[in-house]
């Protein structure tokens, strides 16, 4: 990679940043959404589950 393709402009703060900072940003952001979801589907299936086990 280039040097002077690593640094990107944040236009709101206007500070420059190394891409690969921004990069790991991202991933810690979408890594606990992934979290959560997967901790949601997991509590939606248990209750699927005992929902299940109730009516029959």
């Amino acid at each position: 990679m280039s040097r002077c393709n690593r640094k990107v402009i944040i236009r709101s703060s206007g500070k420059e940043m190394d891409k690969t900072v921004l990069y790991s940003l991202f991933y810690d952001m979408i890594e606990k959404d992934l979290e959560k979801d997967i901790k949601k589907s997991r509590r939606n299936e248990h209750e699927k589950e005992n929902n299940m086990s109730t009516k029959s």
